[in-house]
């Protein structure tokens, strides 16, 4: 069976998905019984977040870009290996972008970006 999403999970368990929801993330609104009822389901069902679903309601999208000219040496490729590393331990996602020294490939790429698509830019 593949992974199910909050309202089937609900549905199986017979509670609403705000009684599920907050069971998952631990509320204190949720007793402890219910919990253990909810995250031992979510695991025999496979139930997985949906990291997109998520995104739009914190208004997050968890993803950085990182604007350069080019990779074309051991300093900037090392940056980004950094960047990578941090960003993966809070479960960030990297968007790199080069301009290539181009003006219009820098602002293309802004423009693109600043329609939210990013939480930061680098």
């Amino acid at each position: 069976m593949g992974t199910v999403n909050l309202v089937q999970l609900a549905k199986a368990l017979g509670l609403s998905k705000s009684t599920v929801s907050k069971a998952l993330k631990d509320s204190h609104e949720t007793s402890a019984a219910t919990k253990e009822r909810v995250k031992a389901m979510a695991k025999e069902l496979n139930y997985q977040p949906n990291p997109y679903a998520s995104s739009l309601r914190k208004h997050k999208s968890k993803t950085i870009a990182v604007v350069m000219p080019q990779v074309d040496n051991n300093f900037l490729a090392t940056a980004i290996k950094g960047i990578q590393m941090v960003a993966h331990q809070r479960e960030y996602h990297v968007l790199l972008y080069l301009t290539y020294d181009d003006p219009e490939r820098e602002k293309t790429i802004f423009n693109v970006l600043k329609s939210g698509r990013v939480d930061g830019i680098i």
